[in-house]
């Protein structure tokens, strides 16, 4: 990918160790990963890390506990900004010119239960091969056509059972579960 978009809706229950990664995306020469938490506390912050295209140290601090955030990484191909909630909250050129690769690689919750020990609720997971605009992360928060352009994976994360995430695009790119997560009924991800 010359662009990206990744986005998600995340809940923590527990900010108390580092590394508790939410999105992974590895390929030889190519890291997205993005983690509450890196080597320095408190690990109520986002670090993001672009592989040997360097990383985000702390940006994103103060998040909260058993709250909901829309996180969303967009890379322009100069550019990588990380917006929550629809507001921007950092950018850096520190990837500049880099192509990201996406093999089967990707994991959500990924860090293994040394390192990802507390609860995470997630929802609406969606990679892009276009930089979406603020508008656009804006306006669908919740919720995207899955025929959109651009969209090339997109896990709503609302099957209700099993290990299997399935993709709403179309495209095949099913998700398996490493453990059979709890699946919580009627949540509603507007915090409402």
């Amino acid at each position: 990918l010359e662009r990206f978009t990744v986005e998600m809706r995340v809940n923590i229950n527990g900010l108390d160790i580092n590394n508790q990664a939410i999105f992974g995306a590895w390929a030889p020469g190519s890291e997205i990963y993005m983690r509450f938490g890196d080597a320095t506390p408190p690990y109520n912050y986002l670090n993001i890390k672009f592989g040997d295209g360097g990383q985000i140290d702390r940006t994103f601090e103060g998040a909260k506990t058993n709250t909901w955030y829309h996180v969303a990484l967009v890379y322009d191909g100069a550019q990588a900004t990380l917006y929550v909630n629809g507001s921007k909250v950092i950018s850096t050129d520190k990837p500049a010119g880099r192509t990201f690769k996406l093999n089967d690689a990707i994991h959500v919750a990924g860090s293994g239960a040394a390192w990802f020990r507390n609860a995470c609720i997630f929802s609406e997971l969606r990679i892009w091969n276009t930089t979406r605009t603020p508008e656009q992360l804006k306006d669908n928060e919740y919720t995207v056509d899955p025929s959109t352009p651009g969209l090339l994976h997109y896990w709503k994360m609302n099957e209700g059972k099993g290990d299997i995430i399935n993709d709403a695009t179309g495209h095949g790119n099913t998700g398996k579960v490493v453990s059979v997560p709890e699946w919580i009924q009627d949540v509603r991800i507007d915090g409402k």
